[in-house]
């Protein structure tokens, strides 16, 4: 079973977006211009959202598909992302994913309280003493229209 990336994903979304383009000139006017039209947005958007958004698409992807990822060093992880498994001999090791959700703005801060603010989150991260992944979402909010 071959690993399929992100990148590699996103440059297939661009050959279908590609082959659509061609199928809609190549059509003639009928309904293959349509169909091809619209194989080539559709290519077009898929390369720009696995891209751009790979890291958000290709876990729904892979939790829909039932997609197991096979590393290179033996570890497998599961198609709901939540876990890391290790076979060794006739055992398996298993490591959970923790999920924290901090629901905290640094927008809405002093320039003091960002600093002690990031000091804490560094030191928090860097107490972790065991295989770990990380996965943020960072944006900031407009509240303009509130």
């Amino acid at each position: 079973m071959s690993m399929i990336s992100t990148k590699q994903m996103g440059y297939g979304s661009a050959v279908i977006g590609l082959l659509g383009v061609v199928g809609s000139f190549a059509g003639g006017g009928g309904i293959f211009s349509l169909i091809g039209g619209i194989v080539a947005g559709l290519g077009a958007v898929l390369a720009i959202g696995f891209y751009k958004y790979g890291y958000v698409l290709f876990p729904f992807l892979t939790t829909g598909a039932k997609i197991v990822q096979v590393t290179d060093t033996g570890y497998e992880i599961p198609p709901e992302q939540n876990a890391i498994l290790k076979r060794v001999g006739s055992s398996y090791y298993a490591s959970m994913f923790l999920g924290v959700r901090i629901y905290e703005s640094t927008t809405d801060k002093t320039p003091q309280e960002n600093i002690i603010y990031s000091e804490y989150f560094e030191r928090a991260i860097s107490s972790v003493r065991f295989v770990t992944k990380f996965a943020m979402l960072v944006y900031v909010k407009d509240i303009t229209d509130f």
